[in-house]
Formats: C-alpha cells, sequence, structure tokens
C-alpha cells in the first residue's frame, strides 16, 4: 500500500517520502495519527535537506511539545537542528511553506471528520500551489492526491476522479514513473473506480498509461 511504498523510499533517504511519511502520522491518514513518529520522519525530512526543513522542524517540535511525556532532550535535538538549518540559508524563505502549512490544516480537519471545512481550504491550496508552483511541482500533485481522497470520503465522485486526474498528470510531469508519490495515487484512484462500479480500467498501470 501507499505507507509501505513511502516507508520503502524514506528509508533509501528520499526526503519527500520522509515529509509525506510523517504527514500520515500526523494526520492519521492511513496509519493510526503517532506524532512521535510523525515528528521522527519529519527531523529525517529535514536531515535529508528538504526544502521545507525550517517548517517541518518547527512542526516536529511542536508534535513532541505536546506530548503527554514531553521529551526534552529531542526538542532539545530538534532545536538545535533547526538552529543549523537556519544558520546555513538564513536569507532563504520557502515560498511554498505558506502553502504546505495550508495543506497540514486541512488534512488535520479532515482527520478531525470536518470535511466542509476541510474541503475548501484543500481546495484553495491546490489551487494556490498550481499558481506558484506550476504543474510540474511534485508538491502541487500530492496536495491534489489529498483533495481527491477528500472529495471521495464526501462522496463527490465526480469532483474526485477529476481531481486524480490533475494529480496524476502533474506527477507524471514531476516524478518518475515509480515514485511513490505517483503509486499512491494511482491505488487511491483504483479504489474510487471499483467504488463506482468501473472495474473496468481500474488496475493503476492502465490509469497511469491513460494520462
Amino acid at each position: 500500500n501507499a505507507v509501505e511504498w513511502f516507508q520503502k523510499a524514506a528509508l533509501q533517504g528520499h526526503a519527500g517520502a520522509r515529509k509525506h511519511l510523517g504527514i500520515l502520522y500526523d494526520t492519521g491518514q492511513g496509519v493510526p495519527a503517532d506524532p512521535v513518529q510523525a515528528a521522527r520522519w519529519y527531523g529525517l525530512a529535514a536531515a535529508s535537506n528538504h526544502p521545507d526543513a525550517v517548517r517541518l522542524l518547527e512542526r516536529a517540535i511542536e508534535l513532541v511539545g505536546k506530548a503527554k511525556n514531553p521529551d526534552q532532550a529531542q526538542i532539545t535535538a530538534f532545536k538545535e537542528q533547526l538552529a543549523q538549518v537556519k544558520q546555513k540559508a538564513p536569507q532563504e524563505t520557502d515560498p511554498l511553506a505558506a502553502l504546505s502549512a495550508s495543506l497540514n490544516r486541512g488534512l488535520e480537519l479532515q482527520n478531525q471528520g470536518l470535511y466542509d471545512q476541510a474541503h475548501p481550504i484543500l481546495s484553495k491550496t491546490c489551487a494556490d500551489f498550481l499558481k506558484t508552483a506550476g504543474d510540474k511541482n511534485s508538491e502541487t500533485g500530492w496536495c491534489f492526491n489529498r483533495l481527491a481522497v477528500l472529495e471521495s470520503v464526501m462522496g463527490r465522485l465526480d469532483d474526485s476522479e477529476a481531481s486524480f486526474k490533475q494529480a496524476l498528470a502533474i506527477q507524471k510531469k514531476s516524478l518518475p514513473e515509480n515514485h511513490p508519490d505517483i503509486l499512491s495515487t494511482l491505488t487511491d484512484q483504483a479504489e474510487l473506480r471499483r467504488i463506482r462500479g468501473k472495474f473496468k480500467g481500474s488496475d493503476p498501470q492502465i490509469l497511469y498509461n491513460r494520462i
């Protein structure tokens, strides 16, 4: 499944997979919510020079701090790592950081079952990703993937189908064919097709080749 693909890529040092694995544990998507694991993967993504390292470490510190028995040593380690990242690039700012934060807010609302609140946030965030980063950016594709999953849960199946199609089109431009993000989207779209009774053409490879 998608979690296993992310874990495999994350263990091989892929910064994006590490970030997405952190998001899954942070929001409880596909795995039980686990703030400790989320913080761990955010920290590893930052250590892999992910461009969103500052925000990921800030979120990791927040997660550990909210634990019932906060690990002060881990918090200190994350703060030291954050200081090092900021020192290396004191003038650099990631224009997509705010959009990533907005995406996480939408996913958190979705995880709480507040779908009607989550959808406008994710919808706007994806549109802003497309406008800011373009259609050859993997983060844009991932945003549309998450939007499509939410729309499927809400029963907005036509909208979900369209969002999955857009996610795959973007991911095909920005990522290698067997990247975990693409495999995740293909699997999710195939499940949507099965839900809708469209068994024919629901094989992930067939869906990929149609893009």
